[in-house]
């Protein structure tokens, strides 16, 4: 390490990052320091290839790298980093990024409904014949079940009653969606589907959660839970509602279906062992399973997302350990990655 005088920089600086190889000089990327109280190497994707880099081709490898800091009044500090193993292909090719293969493994396969489930709904965690059943035993003992359904007068049933612009969780706004389908579907009463009914407007204003990188303000986890709440919701209302409302449940569906499907293709790196990944994967075939055969991008949502939670299952320890305790198994696998294991199985 070469290092000239330390003194903090009053103003912006540069950073200079240089790769060295065997065959030539080597590329320059440039890109600015901020003037913070202590100096900062710049993450790689934020810097630029400057345009003057001299002759290191896609595919040349790297054997060096040189980090220059740049302060005001001729300060500067170098470090010269040596027997790197690098390529180019990866960090400075101008094309579209590459897929590994071991990432693009997850692109194959197929994914079709059952010739049994197809235009039939309920079918993801119970069919046709569990709901009867279910309904079946409420008429049978109503005092019973009705502590599981929302109160009259309750928040619950008069979410929706609030304008578009205070709903501001979408995580819980289809929890809540997801509450009053299934209140409906098992008693058939009018005051859930008019609370259903409620809903229409903030479900065609609803934009999809967007996942910019993994762990950040738990938008993964939300999207997850979205997706469930809403596949679920247009499971058991796709034949017993009006028709406005079932559109404007699978618009939003497949809105979120889409975003978090791009998203989770865009993410760098994926721990299979972590929640924030898995509970995200989960949603996606959910709605895979609720849409299948009914919207053409299913299919691609559900090959990708299936095979993921494959590897998923076969990272996660068998004894229910978990990064932060057995409360997220519980939580996470038995309400979401088993609640997709369920849908592809009917």
């Amino acid at each position: 390490m070469e290092s000239g005088d330390q003194a903090e920089p009053e103003s912006q600086g540069s950073l200079v990052i240089e790769f060295l190889s065997d065959i030539s000089p080597g590329a320059t990327l440039a890109g600015p320091v901020p003037p913070r109280r202590s100096w900062q190497i710049l993450p790689l994707n934020h810097a630029r290839v400057d345009s003057t880099g001299k002759g290191l081709n896609p595919g040349q490898p790297i054997t060096g790298m040189r980090l220059t800091v740049n302060g005001d009044g001729g300060t500067s500090t170098a470090i010269h980093l040596k027997n790197v193993s690098l390529s180019t292909n990866r960090y400075l090719s101008t094309g579209p990024p590459r897929i590994s293969r071991n990432r693009n493994e997850l692109l194959d396969g197929v994914f079709q409904p059952l010739n049994s489930t197809i235009g039939r709904h309920p079918r993801l965690l119970i069919g046709q014949t569990d709901l009867d059943t279910t309904r079946e035993y409420f008429l049978q003992h109503p005092d019973k079940f009705r502590k599981l359904l929302p109160k009259d007068g309750g928040s619950e049933i008069n979410y929706f009653k609030q304008s578009p612009d205070e709903l501001t969780n979408p995580e819980v706004a289809t929890a809540i969606l997801a509450k009053l389908s299934a209140s409906y579907a098992i008693t058939g009463e009018q005051k859930y589907l008019d609370a259903l009914n409620e809903a229409i407007p903030y479900l065609n204003d609803l934009d999809p959660i967007i996942i910019h990188r993994l762990y950040e303000n738990n938008a993964d986890l939300f999207s997850g839970e979205a997706l469930i709440n809403l596949s679920l919701s247009y499971d058991l209302l796709f034949n017993r509602s009006p028709q406005s409302l079932v559109t404007a449940i699978r618009d939003a569906l497949i809105r979120q279906a889409e975003q978090t499907y791009v998203d989770l293709l865009a993410v760098r790196e994926y721990p299979y062992m972590q929640n924030h990944f898995y509970t995200p994967v989960a949603g996606l075939l959910t709605a895979a399973c609720a849409l299948a055969g009914e919207h053409e991008s299913s299919e691609k949502w559900g090959v990708w997302s299936k095979n993921a939670l494959r590897r998923v299952w076969s990272s996660l320890p068998a004894d229910g350990w978990c990064f932060e305790g057995n409360y997220y198994w519980n939580y996470h696998m038995g309400l979401f990655t088993a609640s997709a294991a369920d849908a592809v199985k009917s």
